[in-house]
């Protein structure tokens, strides 16, 4: 795992601050406040954490007992340590969906038809201050906002295509519906993985065929890739989104023997296991 991610393109920006704001016509986002300053991460830089980070804020949404104003609070705990998903680029067929009349869908939690026009499916990331931008042919001139803070994030990130660079601005937002869907999923194919393999001798071939459907159903837009020729041949990732990156490690670390996620047999959080026979992601927890 650590050699496939030493080429990364996965700076990512995470705001001082989050709020949570409602639009018009009802809807919960969450979007960066008013006056927060802008700070470029590296998610890739401790992907193990950020995977347990992850999967636990799914694991604690998923719990009856855990009322929404505590669900909004851990949604927006992750948002403050590493940023919104950018759930805009992450979907699409193409990141590029901008160049065209619609951005076009596969099958997806969030969006059921497969194609929205572009204009509609960018103002559903920008419901308060939408952004502008001009088109002529697939060329896209962007009127970036008139703050210096975002003017100079928009030149740091120009190498990256338009609308993941818009996704980093202050005025992108994200629904809490489609936020707590994302992070119980990712939550359910841990949890689906790990309880597949515990019980596989006590299911039965049609039971067994469920559990491997429910996992397929998670597909994602994979995230685009090449080789380059440095001191060896090396994949570099580019990531236009980081919950595209954060699918991907979730998925290669279920798979990955040295370094899978699991979930802990008595507190029911995700850690990352010394040996992979541990069922426990403490003395304290195994003790009782």
């Amino acid at each position: 795992m650590d050699r496939l991610f030493e080429k990364t393109r996965a700076l990512w920006v995470r705001y001082s601050d989050y709020e949570w704001v409602e639009d018009d016509k009802g809807i919960l986002y969450l979007a960066a406040s008013s006056n927060a300053k802008p700070n470029i991460t590296d998610p890739i830089a401790d992907y193990m954490q950020i995977v347990v980070d992850a999967v636990n804020t799914g694991l604690f949404c998923m719990r009856s007992e855990t009322g929404i104003d505590e669900r909004k609070d851990a949604i927006r705990d992750f948002a403050m340590k590493y940023g919104l998903l950018g759930i805009m680029t992450a979907i699409p067929t193409t990141v590029h969906f901008l160049e065209s009349d619609y951005a076009y869908f596969p099958v997806n939690p969030f969006i059921k038809e497969e194609k929205i026009s572009s204009d509609d499916y960018l103002n559903l990331f920008f419901p308060f201050v939408q952004p502008k931008y001009l088109k002529q042919g697939k060329d896209i001139s962007w009127d970036i906002e008139e703050d210096a803070d975002m003017q100079g994030l928009a030149m740091t990130m120009d190498d990256r295509p338009i609308p993941v660079n818009m996704s980093l601005q202050r005025s992108y937002a994200e629904r809490y519906d489609w936020l707590e869907k994302q992070f119980k999923d990712w939550a359910f194919i841990v949890f689906t993985a790990q309880e597949y393999y515990d019980d596989y001798d006590e299911l039965d071939e049609k039971e067994r065929l469920l559990f491997k459907q429910a996992v397929r159903a998670f597909e994602g837009v994979s995230p685009t890739y090449r080789l380059e020729l440095l001191d060896r041949p090396t994949l570099v990732w580019e990531f236009n989104s980081l919950m595209q990156a954060l699918q991907l490690m979730i998925n290669l670390m279920l798979s990955d023997e040295n370094n899978p996620v699991k979930i802990c047999k008595k507190c029911g959080n995700a850690f990352i296991p010394k040996k992979t026979s541990d069922l426990y992601c403490s003395r304290n927890c195994m003790s009782k």
